[in-house]
Formats: structure tokens, C-alpha cells, sequence
């Protein structure tokens, strides 16, 4: 029996174009700083920023087309590949990119490539489908840690880099995910618990967390940091105010 194609989630489409156009106009707020220092006008960087946003549009378009289980088992082959390549990321070596000190990107036959991206993609794929196809990693710990220690490596691998904002973003985009698909409460809490620990303990002993989370609290509190790191918690605050 032939079932009638699915049609797209009006709401998660809205919230989606949403979030879209923020940040089309967190580019523009941006620019504006760009523009008085003679570097870009002030809808340059929004416009390049728009262009690519209606690509990505095309490009969801067409993946959302897709049969679900295709993209995860496609995202289940394409995950050991963004973990290799953040390895070589950490390792460094002949291919790979990076600035002021940091490898984060790398480049593949003429195209560069940031493997973070790559990951957070097939984690979001991978991980509902696995949870859908394995049910017990709900409720056993010894199959949901195992589970767990996938995207934790990934974690590791960021961290090493280091990329800590995008450790930290991908560490709540797994959560999230095993929030939606039902894992224990007690799991959850125990990761959570977890994590909390690991950036108290890298606030005390890295530098560049240290340095990152006093310049937004600075920000937050007094509307000013000192140091090198303020000016992306400036434009975040500045949209916020707006």
C-alpha cells in the first residue's frame, strides 16, 4: 500500500526560518562595526550572509526530501569520517588549516572542510535513529553509555583542538536529543552532572575559558570587557538590546 508523502512540519519550518532570519540580521548588527573600520560596507557580509542562507534553504529542501532512514544510515558512514578528521585536526599534518594557533579546518581535494560541522550533521541523524532502532539504551546504563561515549569522544576530540564553544554546543545538542528520545531521567542527570563539573574545572585551569566566560559576565554586568575577548559578546548583547 502506497502511503501519501509526509508533509513538512509547519511549525519546526517557521521556527527554522526564524532562526534564519535572526541571524541574517546578528550579521547585519555586525557589519555595522566592520563598516567604520573601512573593512565592508554595511550590508556586505548580510548579504553574502542571505546568499548562503537561501543555498542552505535548498539544500534542506532537498534532504528533507529524503527518506529519514537513508540520511541516518548516509550520517552512520559520514560520522567515523568527521571523527578521522578531527583527529587530524588535533594531530595536524599536511591539509589542515588553521589561525592563530587553532586547527579547526581541513582541506580536501580543493574544498575546505570544518569537521565539526560535518559531525554535529551525522550526530543529528545518527543518534534518534539509533535510539529508535535500539529502545534499551533508554533504560540500560551499560547500552546507553556506550551510546553516549560516541558523541563524548567527539566532545574529547573538540576540546583538544581546542574548540570549546562548539564542545559545549555539541554537548547540549546530544542532550537535547536524548531528551526527545527518552532516555532515563537518572542518565540525563548523571551526564548533566558531568558536564557541569568539566567546565567548572575548565574555568579554573584553561586560560581561554577563563578569559571567554569573565569577558561576558563583564559584558553582561558592566557593558564593557577588557582583553581580547569581548567583541562577539558584544554583537550578541548589542541584538539583544535592539
Amino acid at each position: 500500500m502506497n502511503l501519501p508523502a509526509a508533509l513538512p512540519d509547519r511549525r519546526l519550518s517557521l521556527i527554522t526560518l526564524l532562526l534564519v532570519g535572526l541571524g541574517i540580521i546578528m550579521v547585519y548588527a555586525s557589519s555595522t562595526y566592520r563598516a567604520t573600520l573601512g573593512d565592508a560596507t554595511e550590508f556586505s557580509l548580510a548579504a553574502r550572509q542571505t546568499q548562503r542562507a537561501l543555498v542552505g534553504l535548498v539544500v534542506l529542501g532537498v534532504a528533507a526530501a529524503l527518506p529519514y532512514r537513508l540520511s541516518a544510515r548516509l550520517a552512520l558512514y559520514g560520522l567515523p569520517v568527521a571523527m578521522g578528521l578531527l583527529l587530524l585536526t588535533v594531530l595536524g599534518g599536511a591539509g589542515v588549516l588553521g589561525r592563530h594557533g587553532i586547527n579547526r579546518w581541513v582541506h580536501i581535494a580543493g574544498v575546505v572542510v570544518q569537521p565539526v560541522e560535518m559531525a554535529k550533521l551525522c550526530l543529528a541523524l545518527a543518534l534518534p535513529w539509533w535510539i529508535d532502532r535500539h529502545p534499551e539504551v533508554c533504560t540500560r546504563p551499560r547500552e546507553f553509555f556506550r551510546m553516549a561515549a560516541v558523541p563524548g569522544l567527539v566532545v574529547v576530540l573538540l576540546a583538544l583542538q581546542p574548540n570549546f564553544g562548539s564542545a559545549l554546543a555539541l554537548s547540549l545538542l546530544t542532550l537535547s536529543i536524548f531528551w526527545l528520545g527518552g532516555v532515563s531521567a537518572r542518565f540525563l542527570s548523571t551526564l548533566l552532572a558531568g558536564g557541569v563539573m568539566l567546565c567548572w574545572l575548565a574555568y579554573l585551569h584553561v586560560n581561554k575559558v577563563h578569559e571567554r566566560v569573565d569577558a561576558w559576565w563583564s559584558l553582561l554586568a558592566h557593558g564593557r570587557a577588557d582583553g581580547d575577548y569581548g567583541y562577539q559578546s558584544f554583537q550578541a548583547l548589542s541584538l539583544i538590546h535592539i
